[in-house]
Formats: C-alpha cells, sequence, structure tokens
C-alpha cells in the first residue's frame, strides 16, 4: 500500500487543554457555526453522532440540540477539562442525549453504526492516519457518514503548522485506500475544507479488500 506523506507522523502536537477556551471563541463560532455545519451535512432529528475530538463541545452540544431525545450524541476526547468542561454544559442545557467520553487515540471501541462520526481540526492531530481511519470504518454501518473539516495546506492565521497539514488530494487518496468513498468536498472558508465519506464498497482489486 502507498504510504502517504505525514499519513503517520512522530514529534506531532496536540491542542493545549488549557487554551480550551479559544474552542468556543466568537472569532471560531464565526469561521465554523456548528448549527450550519450539522445542517449543510443532513443532520437531523432522531439521527446519532460521534464527535472525535469533541473539546469542549461547540458542535456536539449544537448537534443534541437539532438530534433531539430521540437522537444521541457521542463527544469523545483525549482530555479530561474537555470532557468535564462538556459534561457540566450539557447538564446546564438539561442536555440528557449527550454521552461524553474520555477516550485515547489507540482505542478501539468507538460507538457503532452512528449516522455521523464528525472530525473538526482533528485530522491533523492524528498520529497514525490511516489506523484511525481503518477504525472508523470498522465502526461505521452501511449508511454512515464520516464528515472531517480541517485546514487547507497553506499559511493562514489559524491553524497548526503547515508540516503538520495534509493536502485535500492526499486525505482523499488515503481514505480511499481505507476503504471510504469521498462522496463531496466543500469549501467551509478560506481557511478549511468539508469531506464527507461513507463506506466503499467490497472491491476484491482494492489492496484494501485484499489484505
Amino acid at each position: 500500500m502507498k504510504r502517504h506523506r505525514a499519513a503517520i507522523r512522530t514529534g506531532f502536537h496536540k491542542f493545549d487543554p488549557a487554551d480550551r477556551s479559544r474552542l468556543c471563541s466568537e472569532d471560531r463560532l464565526k469561521r465554523l457555526p456548528p448549527a450550519k455545519i450539522l445542517g449543510d451535512i443532513g443532520l437531523k432529528s432522531g439521527d446519532s453522532l460521534v464527535d472525535i475530538g469533541c473539546g469542549p463541545g461547540l458542535f456536539a452540544l449544537a448537534a443534541a440540540s437539532i438530534v433531539g431525545p430521540k437522537g444521541m450524541i457521542f463527544g469523545l476526547d483525549i482530555s479530561p477539562e474537555m470532557i468535564g468542561d462538556l459534561n457540566k454544559s450539557a447538564a446546564s442545557l438539561g442536555l440528557t442525549n449527550v454521552r461524553a467520553m474520555l477516550t485515547k487515540e489507540t482505542e478501539s471501541d468507538l460507538p457503532r453504526e452512528a449516522s455521523f462520526y464528525l472530525m473538526v481540526n482533528v485530522f491533523h492531530e492524528l498520529a497514525d492516519r490511516p489506523a484511525y481511519l481503518r477504525n472508523i470504518r470498522r465502526s461505521m454501518g452501511s449508511g454512515s457518514r464520516l464528515v472531517v473539516i480541517d485546514y487547507y495546506r497553506k499559511k493562514t492565521l489559524h491553524g497548526p503548522p503547515l508540516s503538520e497539514r495534509m493536502p485535500l488530494t492526499e486525505t482523499k487518496a488515503l481514505l480511499g485506500e481505507q476503504g471510504l468513498a469521498v462522496m463531496r468536498t466543500w469549501r467551509v472558508n478560506e481557511d478549511e475544507y468539508g469531506l464527507m465519506a461513507g463506506r466503499a464498497r467490497p472491491d476484491r482489486k482494492s489492496s484494501f479488500y485484499s489484505r
């Protein structure tokens, strides 16, 4: 299998939980309006969503309001501080359809067959992107959708170093190699793209299915 540049990395950074207030700042809300983005991807009442790297809950809380009491939101993060903030916010808002889960990047037991698996500015932080994508694919049902929002590989005011960003073309190719079919891409704002994928149909000629 072809190994894309920066697909597996060492010495990468993780977002500092001490700066987590920035994740819900007015500036970020303007760049990444959660209700609009969640509506654009098709989230609706009764759906389930796994917010991978949920932070303090910018997207998870908005999603909980959209899916309603018949839906469920799973907020996953490796930071106890982030999970604590999400739990407090969900309780203060009276949301009973949010489950905050402290996890590890190497955790293989993701919630299964959710309507959506969401990663917002998380993909560039993953140490082993192929392995994590395979993990997500194993968890997805036939109708599940993976949504990735991340930075274009160009200089921007916000975001990680260029060396930690993966070009969109390489990201799409990497997803394909892990058995995920990209259905659409779009421009979220000047700095960030959106990508939606589902499980690819089995193809005996594919290196993924012949392993």
